[in-house]
């Protein structure tokens, strides 16, 4: 189950609950002052036990300590999950988080499962997610990108009119509104949108 960390508004105390949590009332261990578990939107492992948690918009890029093993740990930009196979690290964006959560899907290196897990929400039962692979710490550190392409250049329309992907042009299958996966290659590919506009 992912634990929610967050920080206590009146004496900055991180404070770790589990998702089940969300929404709930209960005092700070630190202060005393009365605290309520947000809706997290980022969801991320610990690099030394592999734990999952997830932390509101306000703490992306806070160094926090887990409160499983003690490591230090860092509230990553993007979603960041775990594969059980082969222990790479998989960076998803908010908006490709929000196309796969609650649905599995290929790891870009090894093609085994991963599952998006739900993050928690208010009135929602939490998922009951298996944890990652127990390969040592260390073992595989790397974290791989979504392929994204930005929506608008030929091979971004070559995929979406076409079904074919950018990079191996084997078939790909579209998965969410801007997320594709290649039958072929095994990669995930998301389109973006441009950042420079022309007039």
């Amino acid at each position: 189950m992912i634990g929610i960390l967050f920080s206590c508004s009146g004496c900055g105390e991180h404070v770790s609950v589990k998702g089940s949590s969300v929404g709930m009332a209960f005092k700070c261990p630190g202060c005393g002052e009365e605290l309520e578990a947000p809706e997290p939107t980022v969801v991320f492992f610990c690099p030394s036990c592999f734990r999952q948690f997830a932390a509101p918009d306000a703490l992306r890029g806070a160094a926090f300590r887990c409160p499983h093993c003690d490591s230090d740990l860092s509230i990553p930009e993007a979603s960041t999950l775990r594969c059980g196979g082969c222990g790479v690290g998989i960076e998803m964006d908010d908006e490709c988080y929000a196309d796969y959560e609650g649905k599995p899907l290929r790891c870009p290196e090894c093609r085994s499962p991963v599952l998006v897990p739900r993050r928690p929400r208010i009135g929602v039962p939490p998922d009951e997610t298996p944890p990652p692979g127990n390969q040592p710490p260390g073992f595989a550190r790397k974290t791989l990108r979504l392929d994204e392409i930005i929506a608008g250049i030929p091979q971004a329309e070559r995929l979406r009119d076409q079904g074919r992907c950018p990079f191996c042009a084997g078939e790909a299958r579209q998965t969410g509104e801007t997320s594709f996966v290649c039958e072929r290659c095994g990669r995930l590919i998301h389109t973006v949108a441009p950042t420079i506009r022309r007039p």
